[in-house]
């Protein structure tokens, strides 16, 4: 059985699969779409991600 994701692993893969595309070696992110994601998602921002 599977744990279930915390919320960095939820927002860093929202943020992967929204930016993935096969064949590419790097993801390209900025900081805003870890806001975005939470939102998103509907979960609260780790303190350290919170905006500047």
């Amino acid at each position: 059985m599977m744990s279930k994701l915390n919320r960095y692993q939820q927002i860093i893969e929202h943020i992967f699969l929204a930016n993935f595309v096969e064949g590419a070696r790097e993801i390209e992110f900025e900081r805003e779409d870890f806001v975005r994601a939470a939102n998103e998602l509907g979960v609260r921002l780790p303190k350290n991600l919170e905006p500047r």
